[in-house]
């Protein structure tokens, strides 16, 4: 990311707003989803030097590439040659061809799915079903009833089918971990699912509900770990200690106060005694012959 991406950046012409989703598989490898704000294609999806085995359709707009067959892009690509390719994919059909792939959602209402089977997952027109593994399916089936909508309807339009089905395919795995999650599940693996789904979310994906839910799990264990903290447990076991001191000492202080207390009862007992013993020699005298 550093003289490495002004390469990159040329090569691919990025431009302001244009999205980019960078996957980590390797410990210096990735996968990169590039997502065009003005639509064009580029090597948008999964991509590395892109085979433009184009398959050409007829729209309202235009032309539309469909780019299939894309490979894993890695250290050792030439982005300088990915990008030549595709300029020439481009020149081939001509100046008047827009190139983008278009996400259509799906075209059925949710609210007419009534159970599995009646549930079909629509990019672009097409199926990704088979894309996607039946555990897969269920489980995005179940999350799409919580929330009573698809949730990839939303999705950029120039998403194509493969990156949408990465994206529903992290977002099971995404809830998988939060199922399993415990309270000692290092932070760093919530803030890396939270940055995944706030990234998801600006592709238009519906998964807010997961990224409020990944964020109270967050704070629950962000508050555990401030109590595991060691300076935290060391000024309380210092405060304890002062408090247990505090104690002591109002122990000795009460003891002596009771004995005082003690001391002073016995000295009331004795005026007591000592008024009894006045009232009777005083009624003595008074009754006294003359």
């Amino acid at each position: 990311m550093s003289s490495g991406w002004r390469r990159f950046s040329i090569a691919h012409k990025l431009c302001q707003d244009d999205v980019l989703v960078f996957q980590l598989v390797g410990t210096f490898k990735f996968k990169v989803y590039m997502v065009r704000l003005n639509g064009l294609a580029g090597v948008d999806g999964l991509f590395g030097p892109p085979n433009l085995d184009a398959c050409a359709r007829g729209n309202d707009y235009g032309m539309t590439i469909q780019i299939n067959n894309l490979k894993d892009l890695d250290t050792t690509t030439s982005f300088g040659n990915a990008a030549n390719q595709y300029e020439n994919g481009r020149k081939n059909l001509g100046s008047d061809v827009q190139c983008g792939l278009r996400l259509t959602g799906s075209i059925a209402n949710f609210k007419e799915v009534n159970s599995i089977s009646s549930f079909t997952i629509l990019v672009n027109g097409e199926t990704i079903d088979s894309q996607l593994s039946d555990y897969q399916r269920v489980k995005y089936y179940d999350l799409c009833c919580s929330q009573n909508s698809f949730l990839h309807e939303n999705l950029r339009k120039n998403i194509n089918s493969k990156l949408a089905a990465e994206i529903i395919s992290e977002t099971i795995n995404i809830v998988d971990a939060i199922r399993a999650c415990e309270l000692l599940t290092p932070l760093a693996d919530f803030e890396d699912r939270d940055n995944t789904l706030k990234g998801f979310e600006l592709l238009g994906m519906n998964v807010q509900f997961l990224h409020a839910r990944v964020a109270q799990l967050m704070s629950i264990a962000m508050e555990a770990a401030a109590v595991k903290d060691p300076q935290r447990k060391s000024k309380v076991r210092l405060e304890q200690a002062h408090a247990e001191e505090e104690i002591d000492f109002l122990k000795l202080k009460l003891s002596k106060l009771k004995e005082t207390k003690e001391r002073l009862d016995h000295k009331i007992e004795a005026l007591k005694v000592n008024v009894v013993r006045h009232e009777i020699v005083f009624q003595e005298v008074v009754n006294a012959p003359w």
